[in-house]
Formats: C-alpha cells, sequence, structure tokens
C-alpha cells in the first residue's frame, strides 16, 4: 500500500518540480555565502526563494501543469546555462542575483509552457526585484548625490540638538574630544537600496492602493536613512569618548549588523500593520438600488 502510494506521489509533476526548485535554491544560497560570506545578501536572496516558494506551493492545485516541446527544450538550456555558470564561477559576480530569476524561469518552461508563463507573474516580478543590479544604482546615486556629505550634516545636526558641541568640516563630525569621518560605505546607501527593494518585494506580493505603492518605498528609503544617522551618531560618541573597542564592534564586529536588522523589523512591523489594516477593513457594502417608481397607468 505504501509503495502504491509513492508510486503514485512520484508521478506528479508538483513533486519533482519541488525537488528541483529545492536543489536550485541550495545551490544558489550555497555560492553566495561561499563567494561573500554576506549574511545580509544570504538572507535577502533566501528571503525571496522562501516568498516564492510559499507562493506556488499555495496555488500548486490551481496551476496549469503543460508544456510542449519548444518549451522544454529551451527550460532545460536556461538551467543547464545557469548551472555552468555556477561550475566557472570563482568569486563574487552579480549572476547570482541573477541566477534565481534564470532557473525559475527554465522550470516555469518545464512546467507549462511559455504560453502559460503569464501564471507565475508574481514569483518572476518578485526574483526579478532580486535581479535588480544594486551596484550601478548606487553609483548612479554617487554620481548625482554625495550621501556621505548628506549623512555627515545630519550626523551634525542630530549631536547638535542632543546639546553637543560638534562641528562638521566636510565629511567630518568632530567633537571637541574626537570624531569620525564619514566614509561611502557608512552612509546608509546600501541598506537603503535593500529596504527599497523589500518594500518592491511587498508591492509585488500584497495589494496596495496607488498611494501605498507611492509612498511605501520614500518610507523605507527614510527608515534605513534615519537607523543609519543614529548609528553614526553612537559612532562618534564612542570615538569621543575613546571606546576603541566598542568602537570597532559597532563598526567592523558583528555589532555592525545590528543597525540593518533594526531597519528591516521596523519595517516588517510596518508591513505587517498595513496588511492587518487591509484585512481588519470593513467590507463596501453595495447600497441597494432603490426600486423603480410604479405609477398606477390611468
Amino acid at each position: 500500500m505504501q509503495l502504491a502510494n509513492l508510486r503514485r506521489s512520484a508521478q506528479q509533476p508538483e513533486i519533482w518540480l519541488v525537488a528541483i526548485a529545492l536543489a536550485m535554491a541550495s545551490l544558489n544560497l550555497s555560492l553566495a555565502w561561499v563567494h561573500t560570506r554576506n549574511m545580509d545578501l544570504v538572507a535577502i536572496m533566501g528571503l525571496c526563494w522562501t516568498i516564492t516558494g510559499y507562493l506556488l506551493w499555495n496555488r500548486r492545485h490551481r496551476l496549469i501543469y503543460r508544456s510542449d516541446p519548444y518549451s522544454t527544450v529551451a527550460g532545460i538550456l536556461l538551467i543547464t546555462w545557469a548551472l555552468f555558470k555556477s561550475l566557472v564561477m570563482l568569486d563574487f559576480d552579480p549572476f547570482m542575483r541573477i541566477q534565481p530569476l534564470i532557473f525559475c524561469l527554465g522550470l516555469g518552461l518545464l512546467a507549462s509552457g511559455a504560453k502559460r508563463l503569464g501564471q507565475y507573474w508574481k514569483e518572476f516580478g518578485i526574483l526579478l526585484v532580486l535581479a535588480l543590479p544594486e551596484g550601478l544604482f548606487a553609483q548612479g546615486i554617487d554620481r548625482w548625490v554625495n550621501m556621505s556629505l548628506i549623512a555627515a550634516q545630519s550626523t551634525t545636526a542630530m549631536l547638535w540638538y542632543l546639546g553637543l558641541d560638534v562641528k562638521r568640516q566636510g565629511v567630518f563630525v568632530l567633537l571637541p574630544t574626537g570624531g569620525i569621518e564619514v566614509y561611502r560605505g557608512c552612509s546608509g546607501l546600501k541598506a537603503m537600496l535593500e529596504l527599497f527593494r523589500l518594500s518592491l518585494i511587498y508591492l509585488v506580493i500584497c495589494p496596495t492602493s496607488w498611494l501605498q505603492k507611492l509612498i511605501l518605498p520614500v518610507v523605507a528609503v527614510g527608515l534605513a536613512y534615519i537607523v543609519n544617522v543614529v548609528r553614526l551618531v553612537v559612532m562618534t560618541l564612542l570615538a569621543a569618548w575613546h571606546y576603541r573597542a566598542a568602537f570597532i564592534y559597532w563598526h567592523e564586529g558583528e555589532g555592525s549588523n545590528i543597525f540593518p536588522v533594526i531597519a528591516m523589523l521596523l519595517f516588517a512591523a510596518l508591513c505587517v500593520y498595513l496588511s492587518q489594516t487591509r484585512h481588519s477593513a470593513p467590507p463596501t457594502r453595495k447600497h441597494p438600488s432603490s426600486p423603480p417608481n410604479q405609477e398606477a397607468s390611468l
């Protein structure tokens, strides 16, 4: 009886698709960790894989599994190309962010064919957001805006509001006993781009109004910026008070990851609030149309 159940399960296409998807996700996340050791990158990629798998699993019985020979060959070629790139990848490659989209596009062709790829638009949208070139965006922003200078100005203003005798010289924030230099990597631009990416993922997944679509990315970027300014204030105080060990911990050690996590948690709380507000909103009542005037014919 159990053998018959196993055979029946093995004949279901979604079982094989799930197994292939898990193998591809494991390979992609392993490559990202081995070549970068960047926990933020691995966490974002893992989150995108998890959300994509969750959405597909919830709709597995409503998906149409019917491919054609041309789509099958195209899907196999895409997956093979992505696997080959994994084998020849010796160091960090931006292709890591594109690889999940290539994998899932190939898997979609194998499962449903080119004509039915539209049923996976949400999943492709999530992975397309993951594939956005963060480095190119950062370079473009740096050409137009000096984020280090803006972050130094905001840090100086916050310290001044705290009643401290603070001065600024370019990107240097100085207290009477010490200060910091706001490098490009400390400007918070990376955290702002990551939260902007998360806001786009939320907009792809959840139905929102046009006002929320405009406001949410701005709020996400603002949260990341404010949290980073608070971090720079703390770093300035530690440098002025000559707490060298604490400064290194919050600047280069494990403490450097705490503030981005705080920004993500605040943004997650905002998303949960928006979701609860949407679900708790009372349904719109349709007012019954007034009965037509029935005048007695004379």
